[in-house]
Order: C-alpha cells, then sequence, then structure tokens
C-alpha cells in the first residue's frame, strides 16, 4: 500500500475589510497645549522684522508729547501688546528661562527707573522695559524655523551692503549721507565729527561711531556662514566684505575687538575641525591665560586685558578709573542701582560716560537688574551650545549666531549699548532659540547620533525604508563631484 505524506492543511488567509466609518475607531483627542515644537513648513517671515532691522538705521526722531520715539521705538510701542499676546498663545513654542529672565529683567529695569525718578520717569522706565521686551518677543514669535531665520539674514547683509559705502564717503568726505537725506523733513540726532587715523568716525544712521560698529560686526559669523552653506570659504568671505569694511571706517577698537574675536573662533573651528573636545580645549586654554597673567603679572588680568583693548595707553587708564569707581557705586547701591543719576568719582573725572555696558546695567539698576540681563544672555548661550541641531544647515547657524553673541558679550565690556543697537542686541538674543526648538540629534545606545523626534509630537506609524534607487545615498552617487562639493557644509 502506498505510503503518503501529510501536509499540514493551507492557512486561508481572509481578504482585509475596512470597518464602515461609523465603527472606524476614532483618534483620542488631545488636551489644547503650547506648541512646543517648530513648524519647519513655516517660511514667510512677518513684515514687522524687516521693518524694524531698517528702521535701527533711521537717524529720525519724532516727538509726541513727552516722549522722543524713533521709528524703531515707534514700532516697538504698537507691536508690544499684540507680542505679548503671541508669546502666551503659544506662538514662540515652549517657555524658556531666558523668557522669563527677560520678563523679569524689563520689569525690573522698568521698577528701578521709577523708585529713582518718582512719577516723572514713568514714560522713560516704560520705553525701558519696552526696548528690551518687544524685540526679544518679536524674535521669539517671527523666527521660529531656518528659512525665516535666513530670511533675516538676507535682511541684514542688504542693510550691511547700503551702510557700507556711506560710512566710506561719510569717513573720507565728512559728509553724513543718512542725516542729509532726512533732515529736510524730519528732526535727526546731533552727528559728532570725531577724528581718527585721519579719518573722520562714520556712524550712518546711529547716534555714536561705536553703536555703528558694534552692529556692524555682530553682522560677520551669521552672513558668513550663511554663505558658506552655499559656496566656498573664499567666495562667502569675498560676498561678506560689506561687512567688516563698514566696521572699519566705525574706527572703534570695541567693535574691532568683536570682529576679531570671531575670526579667531571661525579659524580656531577651522583648525581643531577633526578634534572632539575643541571647545573644552579653548576653555581651558583661555582659563589658563586668566590664571597665568594674574600670577605673574603686578596688575590685574581686567587691566592687563584693557591697556591691549585700547587705542592709546591714556584710554586705558581712564577706564580702569571707570570700572573701579564705577563697582564703588555699585555696591553703595546693590539693589536699585542709582538709575539715570550721576555716579560718584573723583573731581578730574569730568567725564560721566561709562564705557562698559555690563557695569552700566549692575550701576543703573543693581545688582539684581545686572544678574537678570546677564543670565538671559547666559541662558541663550547655553540653549544653543546645548542644542545638537539634526540638519547640519541649522548647525552652522548656530554656531554663527554662537560666535557674534560671544564677540559682542566680550565688546561691550569696552562700550555701552543703548537705543538701536540694544534693540538689536535683545532681538538677536531672541532670533536664535528656535535653533533649540528643532529636531534634535540624540545618541543612540551603539552611540550613533540619530535624529530624535520633537517634543510634543506623537508617532502614529514609521515611514518605510526609501528604494535604493531613490533613496539620499544613490542620489549623492549619481551627482557629479563638484555638485557633492557644493552642497558639503563648512
Amino acid at each position: 500500500m502506498p505510503k503518503y505524506t501529510r501536509f499540514p492543511p493551507k492557512e486561508v488567509t481572509q481578504p482585509a475589510v475596512t470597518p464602515p466609518p461609523e465603527e472606524r475607531e476614532k483618534p483620542v483627542a488631545q488636551p489644547p497645549a503650547r506648541r512646543a515644537v517648530i513648524n519647519a513648513e513655516e517660511k514667510s517671515l512677518n513684515w514687522l522684522v524687516p521693518l524694524l532691522m531698517w528702521s535701527l538705521i533711521i537717524p529720525v526722531i519724532v516727538n509726541l508729547g513727552p516722549l522722543r520715539l524713533s521709528p524703531n521705538r515707534l514700532i516697538l510701542v504698537l507691536s508690544i501688546v499684540p507680542l505679548v499676546v503671541l508669546w502666551l498663545t503659544g506662538s514662540a513654542g515652549r517657555i524658556r528661562t531666558a523668557d522669563i529672565l527677560v520678563i523679569f529683567s524689563s520689569l525690573w529695569f522698568a521698577l528701578s527707573l521709577i523708585i529713582y525718578g518718582g512719577a516723572p520717569f514713568i514714560e522713560n522706565a516704560g520705553i525701558t522695559g519696552i526696548e528690551m521686551l518687544g524685540p526679544y518677543l518679536m524674535a521669539r514669535c517671527f523666527i521660529r524655523t531656518e528659512a525665516q531665520y535666513a530670511k533675516l539674514i538676507r535682511t541684514l547683509y542688504w542693510i550691511a551692503a547700503v551702510l557700507a559705502p556711506i560710512a566710506a564717503i561719510e569717513s573720507f568726505t565728512g559728509i553724513r549721507v543718512l542725516r542729509a537725506l532726512f533732515d529736510p523733513l524730519f528732526v535727526t540726532f546731533p552727528y559728532g565729527s570725531n577724528v581718527r587715523w585721519d579719518l573722520i568716525r562714520a556712524q550712518a544712521g546711529f547716534e555714536h561711531p561705536i553703536l555703528f560698529g558694534c552692529f556692524t560686526a555682530f553682522l560677520f559669523s551669521p552672513i558668513y556662514f550663511s554663505l558658506r552653506l552655499r559656496m566656498s570659504a573664499v567666495k562667502a568671505f569675498i560676498v561678506a566684505l560689506p561687512v567688516p569694511i563698514a566696521t572699519f571706517f566705525a574706527l572703534s577698537m570695541g567693535a574691532y575687538l568683536g570682529l576679531i574675536i570671531q575670526f579667531m573662533l571661525i579659524g580656531w573651528a577651522f583648525m581643531t575641525r577633526k578634534l572632539t573636545k575643541r571647545w573644552y580645549i579653548l576653555s581651558g586654554l583661555v582659563l589658563f591665560a586668566y590664571v597665568f597673567v594674574d600670577v605673574l603679572s603686578n596688575r590685574t588680568p581686567f587691566e592687563v586685558f584693557i591697556s591691549y583693548l585700547t587705542f592709546d595707553v591714556s584710554t586705558a587708564y581712564w577706564r580702569v578709573l571707570i570700572f573701579t569707581f564705577g563697582v564703588q557705586n555699585v555696591w553703595a547701591n546693590p539693589i536699585f542701582g542709582i538709575g539715570l543719576g550721576d555716579w560718584f568719582r573723583p573731581d578730574f573725572m569730568y567725564s560721566s560716560s561709562v564705557d562698559n555696558f555690563w557695569l552700566v546695567m549692575a550701576m543703573r539698576h543693581g545688582i539684581p537688574g545686572f544678574a537678570l540681563i546677564t543670565g538671559a544672555y547666559l541662558a541663550v548661550m547655553t540653549a544653543l551650545i546645548r542644542s545638537k541641531p539634526s540638519q547640519t544647515s541649522v548647525q552652522v547657524h548656530r554656531r554663527a549666531l554662537v560666535f557674534s553673541l560671544i564677540g559682542l558679550g566680550v565688546a561691550i565690556i569696552t562700550v555701552h549699548l543703548w537705543n538701536a543697537t540694544f534693540v538689536f542686541f535683545m532681538f538677536m538674543l531672541g532670533a536664535g532659540v528656535w535653533m533649540a526648538d528643532a529636531p534634535q540629534a540624540e545618541e543612540d545606545p551603539k552611540g550613533a547620533k540619530t535624529p530624535s523626534q520633537p517634543t510634543g509630537r506623537s508617532v502614529t506609524a514609521r515611514a518605510a525604508p526609501p528604494h535604493p534607487a531613490t533613496s539620499p545615498a544613490a542620489s549623492d552617487r549619481t551627482r557629479s563631484p563638484a555638485a557633492r562639493r557644493s552642497s558639503t557644509p563648512p
């Protein structure tokens, strides 16, 4: 009798049946929350941002009763309430430590001025708070994606391109171009005639050459690195030349210092690009230099460094005196400061000018005011440094902004910021926070970096792997070597 082999019965697959709409599982509704992530599809830049940026260089004064308003102040006064509402409703993403510190800084600054001068200083206190909070919130609410940030940098580049020839004309001829343009129709602020190296110090649309120089110097790294994403290093530097040219004609050592620090950081990043701990090494070298000078010199490190950061010895000595007696004023008025009052100093120090932004904050608004504004600056820096964006282009923008903030943070030890330049400083503090909210690269258990999902967004399905013919690696192999080099990040 023949033997037969038994096979298991075949599995019968049932065709998938789609349930009717009324029986389908409905998604669970999530409670409303602040938007903790950015929408990468948002590309349009709110028109208020370029309007504010261009208004910074207009040397016009508008008097409305007791108020002295410039174009940028007028924009901030009209937009402060909508900006606060947008921030409260989540347009700036999740609330960050820097947000809280900037809000308390503006409130404390206003309070210290009112305590100093009483009711007559209410208008001054209000405008001080608006100049601090308004530009920061505008940047937080309207700069939320890489496309919006790139458009901001493009606007700033064209501003620098316009200011560079204007500064050259002022330095060589003494003709104040912007004042001549607006003076027939508006009230403009006075221009000085400071001469250095047989050139007139240019100030373009700002109230002092120092302010003009600090503004233009800040722009170099963001503009250079933005250009570097799509062209070679040499070509990017040539295209970005209007920035150092404009900075040169300010003839200000404080502005030069901010630019030099950016050059040094860019050079360090290039020379140590293969080292993983390069920024820890640089921090250690800076700390070693400070201790080395402190041990071997009969002067304090501040006195030594300030002597090399000025054009002549007398200026360095004067700034050391300002710092010494300025600190005494801080300890004499530690809580609310001296407001806008005159500060105590010897009779031979005839000028009341204090060329140190951080010291002025402590003198005017006390130690709490200094701690709040310094804390906001450090909070933004910490958020940027600790963030690890998954996109290479965002990493490049982050590095550029950190370089500029470091350069300006050191430069304003030797200069003071006020009016338009202070507004710009607060705006750029808020303009980079979106990078900390962007998708981040995480370390997996094997040590490889993988893009992380943004916080607050659930993933319901995993995307299918790309077809080999259409994968990024395959498309990269099919491109020409020149095309691959042009897309390589710096």
